[in-house]
C-alpha cells in the first residue's frame, strides 16, 4: 500500500489540494474578521484537516467551513475516540478481564468507530455505482484502493470486513 498511496509523485500531486485548503482557510478567516465574528480556532482548524483527508481519500469536502454543525459531530466522535483509546482500561493490567469489559470501553469505541464506517462505507457504495455506471475516476486513494481490492492477489489483502477491523 506504500507504494499505491504513499509514492512521492502522489503526495506532489496533491500539493495543489494542500494549498487550496489553505487559502479557503485564510479566506473563512478574513471574511469572519471582516465581519467582526470570532472565530473558533480549533474547529476551523479540524474542519480543514477532516477536508484536506477527505479530499484526498475521496475527493469531497465531508464538511464546510461555513457549516460547523457537521463537522463538530466528526471532531466529537474523533475526540471520543481518541479520549477512549488513551484511558486506562482495566484489562491493559489484567488481561484475563478483557473478555468481560467490564468498563464497556470496547463497546462504546466499537459504536464509535461504526459512525465513522457508515460515513465511509456510503463514500465506497456511491463510488462503486458510479464506476458501475461508467463514471469518470477520479484517480484519489479511494480508486487507488478500489483497485487493489479488485486486483486478483488483493482480494485477500482488502476487503471491507478487513477495512472494519483495522
Amino acid at each position: 500500500m506504500a507504494t499505491e498511496l504513499f509514492a512521492p509523485h502522489r503526495l506532489d500531486a496533491l500539493h495543489h489540494l494542500r494549498s487550496d485548503k489553505v487559502r479557503e482557510l485564510t479566506d473563512h478567516v478574513a471574511r469572519l474578521a471582516r465581519e467582526g465574528t470570532a472565530v473558533n480556532i480549533g474547529r476551523v482548524a479540524f474542519t480543514t484537516s477532516l477536508n484536506l483527508i477527505s479530499r484526498t481519500i475521496f475527493s469531497i469536502d465531508l464538511t464546510s467551513l461555513d457549516d460547523m454543525s457537521s463537522s463538530m459531530e466528526f471532531q466529537e466522535v474523533i475526540t471520543a475516540i481518541m479520549e477512549g483509546l488513551g484511558t486506562p482500561n482495566l484489562s491493559d493490567f489484567f488481561p484475563v478481564l478483557a473478555p468481560a469489559d467490564l468498563q464497556g470501553m470496547r463497546r462504546r469505541l466499537a459504536r464509535l468507530f461504526a459512525r465513522l464506517h457508515a460515513v465511509f462505507d456510503a463514500e465506497v457504495d456511491q463510488r462503486l455505482h458510479g464506476r458501475d455506471a461508467g463514471q469518470p475516476r477520479k484517480n484519489d486513494f479511494l480508486d487507488v484502493l478500489l483497485d487493489v481490492a479488485a486486483r486478483e492477489d488483493g482480494k485477500d489483502l482488502l476487503d471491507r470486513e478487513t477495512l472494519h477491523r483495522t
